[in-house]
């Protein structure tokens, strides 16, 4: 029992003194990188040849204020949103307002099984004339519904066909857009 006792003291000194030498090496490698650390802050300079300016500028991609699609071969139908008789009254004087026109809203582009065509959205306007005869404008236009995708030509129809094409047919968009052509 000695012996063993003996041993594994003797075995603990080897390890120690192989633990010291070694973080004496280390130290002495810290030493040496942190002067050629040192020397080389010294040296700042480069040779003209190697500083080269280099930049790079990224061009914006042009907003257009229109979507280029071609709407043209595709049929139109008119859609026309107008106010109820009852509500055509000024709100100011209480008179019946005058019908002045009507504006363009925006395009919509209508899925139907097989077929497609555009839906062209107006609303009519109205103006009290009695208000307008005593110098204010009292102007009023009929509602219409929210695009589903604002800025866009997508109808409800065209979505909900795209999402069934996705996640029902499980077919990818680069797909979808093959068909829609």
């Amino acid at each position: 029992m000695a012996d063993s006792t003996t041993g594994t003291i003797e075995n603990l000194a080897l390890v120690m003194a192989n633990l010291s030498h070694s973080i004496e090496e280390l130290k002495a490698t810290i030493a040496s990188l942190n002067s050629t650390i040192d020397s080389l802050k010294a040296e700042n300079e480069c040779e003209p040849k190697l500083l080269e300016d280099i930049s790079y500028t990224r061009t914006k991609k042009k907003q257009k204020g229109k979507i280029d699609i071609k709407l043209d071969n595709l049929k139109h139908v008119k859609k026309v949103y107008d106010i109820d008789e009852k509500d055509r009254v000024c709100d100011e004087c209480g008179s019946k307002l005058s019908y002045v026109g009507e504006e363009f809203v925006r395009h919509e582009v209508i899925y139907e099984p097989a077929k497609l065509y555009v839906k062209d959205i107006y609303r009519k306007t109205y103006e009290c004339r009695n208000c307008r005869k005593k110098g204010k404008a009292v102007m009023l236009k009929a509602g219409t519904p929210q695009p589903v995708v604002p800025h866009s030509y997508t109808s409800p129809s065209v979505l909900s066909q795209v999402i069934i094409d996705k996640y029902v047919n499980h077919m990818p968009l680069y797909r979808q857009k093959s068909e829609w052509k």
